[in-house]
């Protein structure tokens, strides 16, 4: 599930984005894609941010997104999310040494 067409890019020049692990699925006919930085010196701030461009899910949807932080359960709305052709582009995403979710609000909140 996981592949070249889903790793996301990282604008920020203190974070080495092939070290970034990141995936893209579909459940419920939803996009749904999960990335962290795994915990290691080059991370210098615990709530860093970056600039995210994923592959656009084939068949499936993102109207709503929202970022997902299964550590506290937070479900916070995403309203930057710029859409280039087919790629997903989030500005400002946070980035943590555990994995965070972007999906759809229909899939987080049920």
């Amino acid at each position: 599930m996981s592949g070249k067409e889903d790793k996301p890019v990282a604008n920020n020049k203190t974070i080495n984005i092939e070290q970034i692990v990141s995936a893209g699925l579909t459940r419920q006919g939803k996009a749904m894609y999960v990335y962290w930085l795994p915990p290691g010196p080059e991370m210098e701030h615990p709530d860093e941010q970056i600039s995210l461009s994923f592959a656009s899910r084939t068949g499936a949807e993102l109207v709503n997104p929202v970022l997902i932080d299964p550590l506290d359960a937070r479900v916070s709305q995403i309203d930057r999310v710029q859409r280039n052709g087919d790629k997903l582009l989030i500005p400002n995403a946070p980035l943590a040494d555990h994995p965070l979710i972007i999906t759809d609000r229909s899939v987080a909140l049920g």
